[in-house]
């Protein structure tokens, strides 16, 4: 007999994948296990990023300095408060 192969879904929403794959991990390893808390920082991530992408997408074009400072803070969220103002 033929093995049946997964259905492919690419075009899955990210965040329910995401969301579905820390219940299964959660199920599985247990709430507190490492594989259920992968699971749920690439949920988190999904989710950021996904609101991310859609505030980019409604906004309108930003100035350079602008871009600068989200940048910073994307990449260093703890020293953006600082950064960009005179003291």
């Amino acid at each position: 007999m033929a093995q049946r192969r997964p259905r492919s879904r690419p075009n899955a929403d990210p965040v329910l994948s995401a969301g579905s794959r820390l219940g299964n991990a959660i199920r599985i390893y247990g709430a507190d296990s490492p594989q259920a808390e992968a699971a749920r920082v690439a949920a988190k991530t999904a989710s950021a990023e996904l609101y991310i992408r859609r505030i980019v997408e409604q906004a309108p074009p930003l100035p350079e300095e602008t871009r600068r400072r989200l940048a910073a803070i994307l990449t260093n969220p703890a020293g953006s408060e600082t950064e960009g103002r005179a003291a």
